[in-house]
């Protein structure tokens, strides 16, 4: 699924300039971008961003169409920032601002000029930064140059950080915000300024080591005796194929562990805590130990004239590995202790810089005289209406728990927090599904302490399930849900880019505002403008207003 917006072609349009020298005052335009990557998942300092507006045709080419209407107006969206998701990157981006605006507009500092900001997500907080040295820096043009109105989109703001200057603001100067309610980002995301994090899913992807030996654990268990290993009557023509197989998928399995533990290694000192790293390579090398014996095992066992899958299990040691899964994936059903959640917690601490209660509307007393009632554009996201109570039970959860971690930041409640994201992902039907085909090895396995771990393993599983169903609240839009096959793995058919996923909420959702210029707040926006008018302005044409702004969910066939 992707966005598709059709075009407009106000660009191409012919006008007859015939403007007077005199203007009351220039008119700059001025674009800031926001965060790319809130959750700062990226091993590399980001930009924000050189492609950032180009897929914003409709809002980019409204304010040509102003462009054109005015004599001069200046639209500028060469500014960039990191767009790191951090306090010190904004105010930085804030200051950084300020010199590009003096560097850019040099010839513009004994002229009067009406300064329009329009900023995308934390792009907002770079402009309020940026607004404080406006009254720090000597080099500020304070008699010509004012602040004519501020636009926020989606950003969230702070009640401590980032708070802005009104010195420089014009009289009539005026503030919009437009926001998008399921923006999850906005809402609560942004609340953690986050350290720099790794993409580990990324570079477990293309890690070549890590590939190959994928590849060749797929293509061994694409054999009928894996197929048909969970068969309560396995045919004995399977069973002797099984340990042949076996005995080639394990030195595989132990490489793909080895590459993994490489990777691990070659990460420490550069993002995550070494701390972290080493409980990764202490639980892979444990994993990767317990099959240190089982080819070895494997072979003797092929000497026997019969053979039979409780063997298959003792050989292959597994009370040891499905040991170590059952603590990994135990957990509390009330408390929600859990080994896996505390090492989750771990890393979620070790990135957060900082966090805020943030709020959708700028909490400003100075703003007041100059704020306008803020735009709502959920209509334009193509997720409305159809989940629109779920998503309204799901948020409200999340915002209950925004306000009790302000006052007492605990492990518990970040549990919960992690818990109430993850749950939506439907992780639940794949976690039952193991389950069930865990309990039907119990007329196979006659080892006891074998039997037991998996006892173990499938009593934490359904502990998971019953915690993550306690949270889940089906938000994916019924025509984005992919049905599972029936007796297949279920899990996971909540893909990224469906609506109402979180990262259709954290992501799409949070681009709404900066689609389209909104026609109230292009109405809104004009009456701000002090340039002349062209008097050749001709309008835009029917076919312009009818294909202004249009959003489609686009699939492949």
């Amino acid at each position: 699924m992707a966005s598709n917006i059709t075009r407009l072609n106000t660009y191409k349009k012919k006008e007859q300039f015939s403007c007077k020298a005199s203007v009351v005052a220039t008119d700059i335009v001025v674009y800031v971008p926001g965060t790319t990557d809130p959750f700062n998942v990226k091993d590399t300092i980001l930009e924000s961003n050189k492609s950032y507006w180009k897929e914003n045709i409709h809002f980019q080419g409204l304010f040509y169409d102003f462009k054109a209407k005015f004599c001069e107006m200046h639209i500028n969206k060469d500014f960039k920032w990191t767009g790191d998701n951090n306090v010190k990157e904004r105010k930085k981006a804030g200051k950084n601002l300020f010199d590009f605006l003096l560097r850019y507009y040099k010839n513009h500092l004994n002229r009067k000029v009406s300064l329009h900001f329009i900023g995308h997500s934390h792009g907002g907080l770079v402009i309020n930064e940026c607004l404080q040295h406006f009254k720090k820096n000597k080099a500020f043009p304070k008699k010509y140059w004012k602040v004519k109105s501020i636009t926020y989109l989606s950003t969230p703001f702070f009640k401590k950080e980032h708070l802005p200057d009104i010195t420089y603001f014009h009289k009539d100067c005026k503030i919009f915000a437009v926001n998008n309610k399921y923006d999850l980002t906005q809402r609560f995301i942004a609340d953690f300024s986050m350290y720099q994090l790794p993409l580990l899913i990324k570079t477990f992807a293309d890690d070549p080591a890590i590939s190959i030996q994928m590849k060749k654990i797929k293509a061994i268990t694409n054999h009928e005796s894996f197929k048909y290993f969970s068969d309560r009557f396995m045919e004995e023509k399977y069973i002797r194929p099984l340990f042949q197989r076996t005995i080639l998928l394990v030195p595989e399995i132990q490489k793909l562990f080895s590459a993994i533990i490489l990777l691990f290694q070659n990460l420490k000192s550069k993002t995550l805590s070494d701390e972290i790293i080493d409980q990764f390579i202490v639980f892979f090398t444990n994993l990767n130990n317990t099959l240190n014996q089982s080819v070895a095992a494997l072979n003797v066992r092929l000497n026997d004239y019969m053979l039979s899958r409780n063997d298959y299990f003792i050989d292959l040691n597994l009370r040891t590995s499905l040991r170590l899964l059952a603590d990994l994936l135990d957990i509390n059903t009330k408390t929600y202790a859990s080994r896996l959640l505390l090492f989750i917690d771990k890393m979620l601490v070790n990135q957060i810089d900082e966090y805020h209660n943030t709020v959708v509307e700028p909490p400003y007393t100075d703003y007041k005289p100059y704020y306008s009632k803020p735009i709502q554009v959920d209509k334009t996201d193509p997720y409305h209406p159809v989940k629109e109570k779920e998503f309204d039970q799901f948020i409200k959860e999340i915002e209950r728990l925004e306000t009790v971690y302000e006052g007492k930041q605990t492990s518990k409640i970040r549990a919960e927090i992690i818990l109430r994201l993850i749950s939506p992902m439907r992780f639940h039907p794949l976690l039952e599904f193991i389950a069930k085909k865990l309990n039907t090895l119990d007329y196979i396995i006659r080892h006891d302490e074998t039997e037991e771990q998996i006892k173990r393993l499938i009593l934490a599983l359904k502990n998971n399930v019953t915690v993550l169903k306690s949270f889940y609240i089906n938000m994916i839009h019924p025509k984005d849900v992919t049905l599972p096959v029936k007796d297949a793995p279920p899990a996971f058919y909540v893909k990224p880019s469906q609506r109402g996923s979180i990262i259709y909420l954290a992501f799409i959702s949070h681009s709404i505002s900066r689609m389209n210029l909104d026609p109230r707040l292009e109405k809104q926006l004009e009456s701000q403008f002090d340039s002349t008018k062209n008097p050749g302005y001709k309008g835009k044409t029917d076919t312009e207003k009818q294909n202004r702004y249009k959003v489609e969910i686009m699939r492949k066939p």
